[in-house]
């Protein structure tokens, strides 16, 4: 009896300390996890830097929080990862469009004709489903909203047809995405259809729309534009989300293989720090529904704003600091930062001190260009970096005479 007790003892003892020692390690490898996507993200640096800051779970196949102020990522999975263009092929479309028509080469208010033959090659694309009437003359502006709005595929077309006078558009859909450094993003036909070699990724695509409202402010009032009327009929924009939050102006999205995909951004003024206007853009790729796509985008944004702010550092051509210059017609130069400087700071961590280090070469020769990168400035809690930008030469410095550089290469030895 007493060998036989010692026995169950021992066994549960040892089933015990199994189950509490798979507990302990499930814990560790949640622990290790909760922070593990984006590692380049707000989120990610700041817990990294022991900031702990809530993190949001979100149901998609990929996804991306992006501050368009900052130009910062607040979280994301996946972004870059390759998925299909499929409907946001527009976009780049829509975007190559703006830049003829700030060019001058176009307005919204033209009115064109489409040629017969181009009429019937729309017609057999579309299966005559089609929002534009190609008969009769087509107003620029109903274009490209019947695009934003409906996505119709003969707009796609007719988009292509106003952008083929200035070459190969698929090339120059490709070059353009090279200029703006979208380097996972590659087009291979007009209408988004399945194929190896027209491919994006949430980053890419939040990107782009931080690019569109950025560099085409002019034309921003057409991505706000629920509705629009052609021929007497009204078309409105089916997503649920403008009914829902009144302040997203832009809610663009794409279905590919029965998986929707969406994106939205929303801008209104913070009662915060800087008291300005913040702009939070989400990506959600192959959600399950739209239902669902609506619920966690709102999600997305509200986590932005609610959880986070955008803080202004620098003005644009603010200096640094006056640093000693080697082998100049000057002893000293100016650094600083060329452009306007905003940081993405979580709100649970905005009372946190972060140590300002600027890092540069020991020594600084001239000649030096107004504009040359001479080093960065960083933002650092306890040794760990979290924003790091560049620092630059606010002015031109040239070369001394033979003597002045030859005395300072002596004046080195012994500073």
């Amino acid at each position: 009896m007493l060998i036989n007790f010692i026995y169950q003892l021992k066994h549960k003892i040892h089933k015990i300390s199994f189950y509490l020692t798979s507990s302990i390690l499930t814990l560790c490898l949640f622990s290790s996890s909760i922070y593990a996507y984006e590692p380049q993200s707000v989120n990610a640096k700041f817990n990294a830097a022991g900031i702990s800051i809530n993190q949001l779970q979100v149901k998609a196949g990929s996804w991306i929080i992006y501050d368009a102020v900052s130009g910062q990522i607040i979280d994301g999975d996946k972004i870059h990862e390759r998925i299909p263009i499929a409907d946001f092929t527009r976009l780049m479309l829509i975007y190559m469009l703006f830049n003829n028509i700030h060019a001058s080469k176009l307005k919204l208010t033209d009115k064109i004709n489409i040629p017969k033959d181009l009429q019937r090659q729309i017609e057999k694309h579309v299966n005559n489903k089609h929002i534009l009437n190609l008969k009769k003359e087509l107003l620029v502006k109903d274009v490209v909203l019947s695009s934003l709005i409906n996505n119709s595929k003969d707009a796609s077309l007719v988009l292509n047809y106003l952008l083929s006078q200035d070459g190969n558009v698929i090339h120059g859909m490709n070059q353009e995405a090279k200029r703006l450094g979208l380097s996972n993003t590659h087009f291979d036909n007009i209408l988004g259809s399945e194929s190896p070699y027209h491919y994006t990724t949430a980053y890419d695509l939040v990107r782009l729309i931080q690019i569109l409202i950025n560099t085409h402010k002019n034309s921003r009032d057409l991505f706000t534009q629920k509705q629009f009327v052609y021929n007497t009929i009204t078309y409105t924009n089916t997503n649920n989300i403008l009914l829902i939050d009144k302040m997203i102006d832009i809610s663009l999205n794409s279905n590919f293989k029965g998986k929707p995909s969406f994106i939205v951004s929303k801008e209104r003024v913070e009662d915060n720090i800087t008291q300005q206007k913040r702009r939070i853009i989400s990506v959600i790729i192959d959600s399950h529904d739209m239902d669902e796509e609506t619920q966690e985008s709102l999600r997305m944004l509200n986590y932005g704003f609610s959880d986070f702010d955008t803080v202004k550092i620098y003005d644009e051509n603010t200096r640094i600091g006056q640093y000693k210059l080697w082998m100049g017609k000057q002893d000293t130069i100016n650094l600083g930062v060329k452009e306007t400087v905003y940081l993405t700071l979580p709100k649970a961590a905005v009372s946190t001190r972060l140590s300002t280090v600027i890092d540069k070469p020991k020594y600084i020769y001239a000649p030096i260009q107004e504009g040359n990168e001479l080093g960065s400035i960083k933002w650092i809690h306890q040794d760990k970096e979290i924003y790091k930008i560049p620092v630059i030469a606010l002015e031109t410095v040239h070369e001394a005479n033979f003597i002045s550089r030859w005395i300072d290469r002596i004046r080195m030895f012994f500073y």
